[in-house]
């Protein structure tokens, strides 16, 4: 008879805690993840230095219904600047869209991205390359472009995130 207890907890710590297959929707990309925050650096001196102690960049996706979803994003990056946005996304296709419609935000209204499932990554891509300006959601040395999140970190959504 096969037993839980044959397996060994390094094995079991190797298994996606929440997997892709058979789940459509908004619900295939529901979830917390995590990713070290690579692009995190702190001005030392006249050098940029990796952030010490290390951090995590994070996003959440709670669904709403079959084709919305809550998206909640965090990431520090070169020199302390950050990158955050909280609103509502849509599925459009096999993509996540979000765009800002929040009218107390004029400086990002209408602007935008998208979070797709590429191989074993989820991506943030741009709707429009901010090119050489201030990227949207993010400090000036910063984007959210930059940004993916290996779906075998893919926990089920939190009630509580981190604080920023």
């Amino acid at each position: 008879m096969w037993s839980l207890k044959r397996w060994s907890v390094p094995f079991l710590a190797a298994l996606p805690i929440v997997a892709f297959s058979g789940q459509s929707g908004v619900a295939k990309f529901a979830g917390y993840y995590t990713a070290p925050a690579t692009y995190c650096s702190e001005l030392e001196g006249t050098a940029l230095k990796p952030c010490d102690p290390p951090v995590d960049d994070w996003m959440q996706i709670k669904p709403i219904d079959d084709t919305h979803a809550q998206i909640d994003i965090y990431s520090l990056q070169t020199n302390g600047h950050e990158c955050g946005v909280s609103g509502i996304a849509e599925l459009k296709g096999d993509k996540l869209v979000y765009v800002e419609k929040d009218t107390t935000l004029p400086q990002y209204l209408g602007q935008g991205f998208t979070v797709v499932l590429s191989g074993q990554i989820l991506k943030i891509q741009y709707l429009a390359d901010p090119g050489l300006g201030i990227p949207p959601f993010c400090g000036a040395r910063a984007r959210l472009d930059r940004l993916v999140f290996p779906i075998e970190k893919k926990r089920p959504p939190r009630e509580n995130l981190p604080e920023t």
